[in-house]
């Protein structure tokens, strides 16, 4: 193996270690905030209220979310967030 491939090689571990890193922090991330269960209850209620313009209809629900949110000082990863929210 020449040097050039063994360089090449390294960088290319270095690399998808980083990316392994990056995936831990990302999935950690979604888990806090909760990010699956939130777009999970705004699609429950786009495909029950099946509205017109779904963009619009998405914007104004997350936006009643975001009021709630900071009006009653919820931590969005909190399951209380999730079960006494209004919207999803």
């Amino acid at each position: 193996m020449s040097a050039s491939s063994a360089g090449q090689g390294r960088r290319a571990a270095k690399l998808q270690a980083a990316d392994g890193v990056q995936q831990t922090e990302i999935q950690q991330y979604m888990e806090r905030i909760k990010l699956k269960e939130l777009f999970q209850g705004l699609l429950r209620h786009v495909i029950t209220h099946q509205p017109d313009d779904p963009i619009a209809y998405f914007h104004e629900e997350i936006s009643k979310i975001k009021k709630e949110v900071e009006e009653n000082h919820i931590d969005i990863g909190s399951s209380t967030f999730l079960t006494t929210s209004k919207h999803i």
